[in-house]
C-alpha cells in the first residue's frame, strides 16, 4: 500500500530469489527447461485466449517470444482490462504445491486498469520437476526446509528473516 495521486494504491508481488546470486534477477528459465514452460502457458486458457483475442497468429516457439506476444495485452472484468501481462512475468512466480515428479507453478498477472488497482491474478503452471530441485522441492512440501505456497495460510502470523548482503561481503 501507499499513497499519492487521486486515490491510494497498492500490488501484491511475487519476488523469487536465488539466495546463491542476490543480484541476478531470477527467471523460470533459471531453473526449468524453456520448451517446457513454453507448452505449459500455451496450454493455459488465459494465455491461450489473449493470444487468439489480440490476433496473434504464429504460436510462439520460445518463452521469449511469448513474454513479447504477452507484453501488455490484458484479460480479465467486463471489458477484457482487469489484468495485464508484463514483460517479466518469468520472474513472478512462487511454487505451489508438488503433484508426483510435477510442481505446480503460479505466476503473479497484477492490475491491468486503474479501476482494478490493488487486484491481482494467478496462472497456474505444472512442469516438470528438474533433478537439480527435487530435493529442495521435497522437503519443501514436506514443511521440513522452507515452504510453498499451498501452505502459506497456516503460516500466517510467523515470519521468516533473510538478510542478503548485496557487495562484497566484509573481510
Amino acid at each position: 500500500y501507499w499513497e499519492g495521486g487521486a486515490h491510494p494504491s497498492g500490488s501484491t508481488d511475487y519476488v523469487s530469489i536465488d539466495a546463491a546470486r542476490p543480484n541476478h534477477l531470477l527467471l523460470l528459465t533459471d531453473l526449468f527447461r524453456d520448451s517446457d514452460i513454453v507448452k505449459a502457458l500455451l496450454a493455459d486458457k488465459i494465455v491461450a485466449d489473449t493470444l487468439k483475442r489480440n490476433h496473434v497468429t504464429e504460436m510462439p516457439r520460445t518463452t521469449a517470444q511469448l513474454t513479447t506476444a504477452l507484453k501488455g495485452k490484458a484479460f480479465g472484468g467486463d471489458d477484457n482490462d482487469k489484468y495485464e501481462f508484463e514483460a517479466d512475468l518469468l520472474s513472478r512466480f512462487a511454487f505451489h504445491h508438488v503433484e508426483g515428479d510435477r510442481v505446480a507453478v503460479r505466476l503473479e498477472v497484477r492490475w491491468g486498469s486503474e479501476i482494478y488497482r490493488f487486484s491481482s491474478t494467478q496462472i497456474g503452471l505444472l512442469l516438470p520437476i528438474p533433478a537439480r530441485l527435487r530435493g529442495a522441492l521435497q522437503l519443501a512440501a514436506d514443511r521440513r526446509q522452507g515452504f510453498l505456497m499451498a501452505d502459506s495460510k497456516k503460516l500466517a502470523g510467523k515470519s521468516t528473516t533473510l538478510l542478503l548482503t548485496l557487495g562484497k561481503a566484509p573481510q
